[in-house]
């Protein structure tokens, strides 16, 4: 069920935080590992002073990939909302069938996404990245992470994707971003000074929750008034 309208800002936080409480949580707010395509060229260094979302998906036969479908549209709201300059990059599954479709993912790509393919030789860019078959990784305008987002939460007919990137966008959450307009980091100083704040009408907690131990099962939850989050991992 889809979460009331005005919270879909906080369960994404809450999946952050949840994120950070079972993975590596020093990939958050650090730079992307670095990783090149063919010819040598960086695609995140080359993507330096904007908000990116690296897309991993795979090359298949048609039908296209949902992701492919809703992309575009995605591309359109945000321009519409005041985030035109977000950059969207895809990387191809490094499989012999999925290079060999490569063709399909970049024919069906929206209109100025590069698609980029993966050679035999030389390591897995999914795995340098962490990542798996349609995740969304978001990085702010100095190139660190903010969010990384798994299926389910990452089919882009929820909010958890374009909540993200809005919210990177507008705050430099890391902190001492010099791409990021001294408004837009001032704010966020300020937010930080005080977490229990509201932020755009909803309470936001991108660092918070707490870690429990409960039936075996390892907790992280995410409180928010009226609303309650959780994610849970076996121990």
């Amino acid at each position: 069920r889809m979460p009331p309208p005005g919270l879909s800002l906080a369960v994404l936080l809450g999946l952050l935080g949840a994120s950070l409480a079972f993975e590596n949580r020093t990939r958050f707010c650090q730079p992307a590992p670095p990783w090149q395509v063919g010819g040598g060229r960086a695609p995140m260094e080359e993507a330096l002073g904007n908000v990116t979302v690296v897309a991993l998906l795979k090359a298949q036969l048609t039908p296209p990939s949902l992701f492919l479908l809703s992309m575009g549209s995605l591309q359109e709201r945000l321009a519409r909302m005041g985030a035109p300059d977000v950059r969207f990059i895809i990387v191809n599954e490094k499989s012999p069938q999925s290079r060999a479709l490569h063709g399909e993912l970049e024919l069906h790509a929206p209109p100025g996404v590069p698609v980029y393919g993966q050679p035999e030789l030389g390591p897995d860019i999914w795995s340098i990245l962490g990542g798996a078959k349609d995740d969304f990784l978001i990085y702010d305008r100095c190139g660190r992470l903010t969010f990384h987002i798994r299926l389910p939460f990452s089919f882009l007919h929820f909010p958890y994707v374009e909540s993200a990137i809005r919210f990177t966008h507008r705050q430099d959450s890391c902190g001492n971003c010099s791409f990021y307009p001294a408004q837009v980091s001032q704010a966020t100083k300020a937010h930080a000074s005080s977490p229990g704040e509201p932020l755009d009408n909803l309470e936001v907690h991108s660092r918070t929750g707490t870690e429990e131990q409960e039936g075996g099962r390892s907790r992280f939850a995410f409180r928010s008034p009226g609303f309650k989050f959780c994610l849970c991992y076996p121990v």
